[in-house]
Order: structure tokens, then C-alpha cells, then sequence
């Protein structure tokens, strides 16, 4: 994934003598610069510390480095803030890598915290770490097949394809308690369900399908034959 340089170093963190593991009042997301931090700075870049630590103060403690290049255009002390050690930019998501500044960009073309473009061009960004279960599971654009019918679909199809699968089995809307094909569901809601409405042929009265037996034995219109 190709940055530049100022997206890459939005937020760094430098490590001086504070874990990444420690609670968010001792740690720091940028290390302001003191006068005493290279004893080699002229005068003038340490006056220019005093300058990038108003930035940061300004900014919550983020500096991007196009702002600390604007302060510091010369060659020593850009030398100086560029051999500072930092963090991995991704650090909070676990990434233990620190090193120099100027080794950044280097290691976030491997590392596995790391967004980059989905591989089958989905157009999403995705960690390096969580790339392999993006295309098993939820990349538009995975090949997969329908559990139900067995064809094959891109992701987003499926999505669509779900739903309206004529082999996915569903409870029968009557609650008999059988599950059917969905393409099966209209005939057995009219002709196998117990639960299905009946009109008895007697009386025109309707009942459910189970319980017609136990209404003929007492529907008054039923013919009985003569005891004689």
C-alpha cells in the first residue's frame, strides 16, 4: 500500500521510557522535544523545539511530520528527529515493533496490523492479520457456494440469494411443526398440514385438520345410521 510520508506518521508514538502496555495518563502519543534530548542541536534547533512542542501542545500531543518538517527544514535536525525510536503506528492493536523513525515506513509494508487493499478487490482496506478470514467470510467479492442448493455465488449474490433459496428448509407457518423446502411449503400448508384449515362437508363448518375426527363424532348434521 503506497503512503506518504504524512499519512504514515499522523500519530506516532515514541517509546523514551514508557511501556505501550501502561494506562493512558503514562503514556504519550508523541514525545515532546527537550533541549537536553541530543546534546549535539545548535541553538537554533533547540529554539525550534520550543516551536514543534506548541504544535503538539495544540494538537493534543499528534504531530504529522509535515508539520514537524515545516519547523525543522535543516538537515541536523531533521537527521535527529528521524533517528528518534517510535512505535509501530498500530501499536494499541498489538504491535510490538519499535525502532527508528526512518524505518516506519518499511515495516508497515509487512506488518500484519496493517490496512491494505482487499486482494479480490472489494474495495475494502483490511489488516493483513484479518485478510485470510475477509475473503473466507465476508468479501463481496469470495466465491461461495449455498449450503441449501449447492450453487455457487459471489458473496453479495448470496447475500441476495439467501432467503429465497427454493431448497432452504422452513418451519410451516401453521406451526405443525414440520420443516419443508421453502418451493414445497405452499403444497403442504394446503394439503398435508394438520394445522390446515378443513370445511367439514356436513356442516360447512371449517376446523383444523386434526381436530376434524373429534368434531364429526358430535357434529349434529352428520348422517347416523338407523339403530333399525
Amino acid at each position: 500500500m503506497v503512503r506518504s510520508l504524512s499519512q504514515w506518521t499522523k500519530t506516532l508514538s515514541f517509546p523514551a521510557r514508557i511501556s505501550p502496555n501502561k494506562s493512558s495518563k503514562e503514556s504519550v502519543n508523541i514525545h515532546q522535544v527537550s533541549p537536553t534530548i541530543s546534546p549535539t542541536l545548535s541553538s537554533t534547533s533547540l529554539a525550534k523545539n520550543n516551536e514543534i512542542n506548541a504544535v503538539m501542545n495544540n494538537n493534543n500531543n499528534h504531530a504529522s511530520l509535515s508539520e514537524v518538517n515545516q519547523i525543522y527544514s535543516d538537515p541536523e535536525s531533521e537527521k535527529a528527529i528521524m533517528s528518534s525510536v517510535v512505535y509501530c503506528i498500530h501499536h494499541k492493536e498489538g504491535c510490538k515493533w519499535s525502532d527508528e523513525l526512518r524505518k516506519l515506513k518499511g515495516h508497515l509494508n509487512t506488518c500484519k496490523h496493517d490496512a491494505i487493499p482487499c486482494t479480490s478487490k472489494c474495495g475494502a482496506q483490511i489488516p493483513r492479520v484479518l485478510m485470510e478470514d475477509h475473503l473466507k467470510y465476508t468479501c463481496p467479492q469470495r466465491r461461495t457456494r449455498c449450503e441449501f442448493c449447492n450453487k455457487e455465488f459471489t458473496g453479495h449474490s448470496l447475500e441476495n440469494h439467501l432467503g429465497n433459496c427454493g431448497h432452504e428448509p422452513l418451519y410451516c407457518e401453521n406451526k405443525c411443526g414440520v420443516k419443508v423446502a421453502r418451493r414445497h411449503l405452499s403444497h403442504h400448508k394446503a394439503t398435508d398440514c394438520v394445522k390446515r384449515l378443513i370445511g367439514c362437508r356436513y356442516c360447512g363448518g371449517e376446523f383444523v385438520a386434526d381436530t376434524l375426527p373429534a368434531h364429526h363424532a358430535k357434529c349434529g348434521r352428520v348422517p347416523v345410521h338407523c339403530p333399525k
